[in-house]
């Protein structure tokens, strides 16, 4: 029997890649146990193409490093003329770890440091010290038992007092690509905003987890995004997070089920299982999985509508290419399903 590799504290990128599609069971699998994709693409004959170089990851860190040094100037700037923090908001508060730049030794440390700061927003509101910007906070996945130590650290977190003393949380997401307006890749930015989703998730649970009234997780959230040719930020504020929240929901209740799924003791079973497992091609794979070619193809197979994007599975739903492409040529609609697409098809006309 094969020995297992020990377990790592990558809680975040395995829960990312949870995020990143939900709805797939091979992902959902491959996340859990810690089985990398690439090494199931590897087993059916693929050339893995994903994984950060070097180099990639050296210049996230300096990009991360430059936003949040003297007091995060630079990523507040960029905020202000975002319009996500005002003028007169201040205060930096860096719960990042060593490893990622900040001062404190530990995952550990830095949860304990977000919930004390958590709650005493909830005793006192919106303090006068309290910090507009915040690195690294910390938080629990449900179920932290499945995972290595259930801790995921987000990338910045935005703290907005409002009227009633009652403090806006706005989740940020730090992504080092370049931002050309319209022309910003729609992958990266739709794996970034289901990212930013999971913490809004994480976060609404530890305000109910805790009771915690007084901290209102903002619907809209922010990406930081490298302004195109130079290493300066560009913010895009106002991120609608809410449907990719309520991913992130199912994403962590298959986390639940797939954990007491048994995959095998042995390497080379664990990759069959994953490789066999149920697919959900999205459109958003393609920027993460190693998989996606293979599953594009057995999509377009299938006349599976996602193969044309986000758009197209939302506007066409159950029904398949094929039978879309049917109805065009003047078939005649079988399900309920079908005869309301061929009612927007002619409102659209």
């Amino acid at each position: 029997m094969t020995k297992r590799k020990p377990t790592r504290r990558d809680t975040r990128r395995r829960v990312e890649q949870l995020a990143n599609n939900p709805l797939c069971r091979a992902n959902t699998l491959s996340a859990v146990h810690d089985v990398p994709m690439k090494d199931v693409a590897v087993s059916v004959g693929l050339t893995p193409k994903f994984g950060q170089s070097v180099h990639a990851i050296t210049r996230g860190q300096s990009f991360e490093n430059g936003l949040f040094r003297d007091a995060a100037a630079r990523l507040r700037d960029s905020l202000v003329k975002a319009r996500v923090l005002s003028a007169e908001e201040a205060g930096f508060l860096d719960l990042r770890i060593r490893l990622a730049g900040g001062p404190l030794r530990s995952l550990d440390d830095a949860h304990r440091e977000t919930l004390a700061l958590f709650d005493r927003i909830e005793r006192e509101g919106a303090f006068e010290s309290m910090p507009s910007i915040v690195a690294g906070p910390v938080l629990e996945v449900p179920g932290k038992a499945i995972l290595p130590d259930g801790m995921v650290a987000l990338d910045v977190l935005a703290l907005v007092p409002e009227a009633d003393r009652s403090v806006r949380a706005v989740i940020g997401e730090i992504k080092v690509y370049p931002d050309r307006g319209g022309h910003t890749d729609s992958a990266q930015l739709q794996t970034a905003r289901a990212q930013a989703g999971l913490y809004l998730h994480l976060l609404r649970h530890t305000c109910a987890e805790r009771g915690l009234t007084r901290l209102r997780p903002s619907d809209e959230g922010f990406l930081v995004l490298n302004l195109s040719g130079t290493n300066l930020p560009r913010v895009r504020a106002r991120e609608e997070l809410r449907f990719q929240a309520k991913r992130a929901e199912v994403a962590v209740q298959h986390l639940l089920e797939a954990a007491s799924i048994e995959v095998g003791s042995s390497d080379a079973v664990r990759l069959d299982v994953i490789a066999e497992a149920g697919k959900c091609y999205q459109e958003g794979c393609v920027s993460f999985c190693d998989l996606a070619d293979r599953c594009h193809d057995q999509a377009l197979a299938q006349g599976e509508p996602a193969v044309l994007g986000a758009e197209a599975k939302r506007f066409l739903g159950s029904v398949t290419l094929h039978r879309a492409t049917a109805l065009l040529s003047g078939a005649a609609p079988d399900t309920d399903a079908e005869i309301d697409l061929v009612r927007r098809l002619e409102e659209a006309r």
